[in-house]
């Protein structure tokens, strides 16, 4: 998953504003139509938002604990290749760690 720039998110606004289709923006952007959908429709997040607390409440511990874990495997494996194959991503790290 491609999160988006703040910029790209207003450029995204801009062209839906000139009358792009949000198909033909999702595939400028290489995102799901969904999620040009998403930044552009406040009333989607919304709803994106109590679907989903929704779901976690139901969860029992022990699967919240699995998730947790999960999406920490998950993180530390993505900025364990960004850090490999993004040049500035790596400089970045290396300059937040000196401080």
């Amino acid at each position: 998953m491609r999160k988006l720039t703040q910029e790209q998110i207003s450029e995204i606004i801009t062209l839906k504003n000139k009358d792009m289709r949000e198909i033909e923006i999702a595939k400028q952007f290489k995102v799901s139509q969904k999620t040009i959908n998403y930044h552009l429709n406040p009333e989607t997040r919304r709803k994106n938002l109590e679907y989903f607390k929704r779901w976690y409440n139901n969860l029992t511990s022990e699967q919240k604990k699995k998730r947790i874990e999960k999406f920490r495997e998950y993180q530390k494996n993505y900025h364990r290749n960004r850090y490999q194959t993004d040049e500035v991503f790596r400089k970045k790290q290396i300059e937040r760690c000196k401080k």
